[in-house]
């Protein structure tokens, strides 16, 4: 109890090895101050938009961290390195830029989205409401239409086991807990309810998803935008991650067993080696 790294009688404890493990490998990595690249891809993280589904609890299966978690596992299950950014946060140089919720955009939000020049990804939800809380000027997604021309003329929220389907390229899947009736002003629809409504819009750079979906879609979608963008992508086991800081990439296997590390065959390892260890590491140049 209350050990630390060493016992009172001044023997290490459990955590001894593990610290020494540590600093060992910290050493064999280099300068530790070396700044993360700007990622291709930003998810817009939005606290007001958490902050309208605590006050506003439309449906027990909607919630905000929920929603941006799947997104956020959807890219790095494709192997791509994510940056988050506070709404109204500069978006340049980015390729692809994710909003799974942006309730309240105000103008500055507004602003810095124009300003982009990557793909834009809109989720349900997005401009449902003025920044008084009253539902947006000529129906959602309100100030978003200037990139999505959309209007959600309702809005459904379905228990876990009452789910329908969203048809994408050919290909259905699983629509439920939101679904928005979504009235195309422009633009195409690229994806369908099971009724063959709009379920999705595509208009320029821009797209509006009008449901929750299942992790297959979200993949298969950002697959296809980061493909138009320029984005490379893998296709990594779930317990397998990866991420890029400097000249460095780490692959961290979350598995109880070994896997292979998704590393080119010239790989220069720092730490590890291409099989992975359970519950380990590799590192390579």
């Amino acid at each position: 109890m209350h050990a630390g790294l060493l016992r009172p009688d001044d023997v290490p404890a459990a955590a001894w090895p593990e610290v020494e493990q540590a600093a060992a490998e910290m050493a064999l990595l280099g300068g530790l101050d070396v700044n993360a690249a700007k990622s291709p891809v930003a998810i817009i993280v939005d606290p007001a938009s958490d902050w309208v589904d605590q006050i506003e609890r439309q449906g027990a299966g909607y919630l905000y961290a929920k929603v941006v978690f799947q997104y956020y596992r959807a890219l790095r299950g494709l192997g791509v390195d994510v940056d988050f950014v506070a709404p109204g946060g500069a978006l340049d140089g980015y390729s692809l830029v994710i909003a799974p919720s942006l309730a309240m955009p105000d103008d500055a939000t507004v602003r810095s989205i124009a300003a982009s020049t990557g793909l834009l990804l809109f989720g349900p939800r997005s401009g449902a409401k003025t920044q008084e809380f009253w539902i947006s000027e000529g129906l959602p997604p309100g100030p978003l239409r200037e990139f999505a021309p959309v209007k959600v003329t309702s809005v459904e929220t379905l228990r876990p086991d009452c789910g329908g389907t969203i048809t994408y390229r050919g290909q259905q899947f699983e629509s439920g807990i939101w679904r928005e009736t979504i009235e195309l002003l422009g633009g195409e629809a690229t994806a369908t309810y099971e009724d063959g409504a709009p379920a999705m819009l595509r208009c320029g750079r821009a797209t509006y998803l009008a449901t929750l979906t299942d992790d297959a879609f979200l993949t298969a979608l950002i697959g296809d935008l980061c493909a138009e963008a320029g984005i490379s992508t893998l296709s990594l086991a779930p317990t397998m991650r990866l991420r890029r800081r400097g000249g460095l990439t780490y692959a961290f296997n979350f598995a109880s067993e070994s896997a292979f590390a998704p590393a080119p065959a010239n790989a220069n390892y720092v730490i590890g080696g291409a099989e992975v260890p359970a519950y380990g590491v590799a590192v390579w140049r």
